[in-house]
């Protein structure tokens, strides 16, 4: 797979499947991304998923500063705060639901969610709390009102990882496989996003 140059491409987006890795491949792989994977961190999730989730979140982040020529040192991470690249050189949001992990990366500040697409009988009593007026009007004018609460739901999630911003906020949409909404919270308003899915560790 070449690699990405940010510049050539306003956004791009990694995503990956959790079926790509096994628990066995984690130890192997982990010591390349001495620096990047905490061992610590990760000993403390008990479930399969959670493990899978935050290997491969270390993963796509490995991958993304190989990609950029980035030296790890940069990285910066703060305790109960997302990491971050030294002088904002770049920025990267990372989310994970269900069996995908992805990451986002820019020129400009930038933010990603992503939620599998469940049925839940209190969507509505959550999108009174936390949308606007217009926006809950769309979901209940929507044919699909529960696809459309996960759309706003993202764009929710997406718009708190970009940060503060004093400019206008745009949205890309991506549903994958029709079981999942993918929101990037962006502040260029003509952009291109290119698309990296990971099918295999190397």
């Amino acid at each position: 797979m070449k690699n990405n140059i940010i510049g050539l491409e306003n956004i791009v987006l990694y995503l990956c499947n959790t079926n790509i890795v096994k628990l066995s491949d984690i130890k192997h792989f982990s010591k390349k991304m001495s620096g990047v994977f905490n061992e610590k961190n990760f000993s403390k999730y008990s479930l399969i998923k959670d493990k899978k989730h935050y290997f491969l979140s270390s993963f796509l982040i490995y991958k993304f500063l190989n990609d950029n020529k980035i030296n790890k040192n940069d990285l910066v991470r703060r305790q109960d705060k997302k990491p971050y690249i030294k002088n904002n050189l770049i920025y990267f949001s990372i989310s994970h639901s269900g069996k995908y992990v992805c990451l986002v990366s820019s020129n400009q500040p930038v933010g990603l969610d992503i939620q599998q697409i469940l049925q839940n009988k209190n969507y509505m009593s959550i999108a009174e709390k936390l949308f606007s007026k217009q926006e809950i009007e769309q979901i209940n004018s929507s044919k699909n009102k529960l696809n459309t609460f996960y759309k706003f739901w993202c764009h929710y999630e997406s718009k708190i990882k970009l940060g503060d911003s004093k400019k206008s906020v745009f949205y890309l949409d991506r549903l994958i496989d029709k079981k999942y909404h993918l929101s990037i919270c962006h502040t260029i308003k003509d952009t291109k996003i290119k698309l990296v899915e990971i099918k295999h560790l190397l």
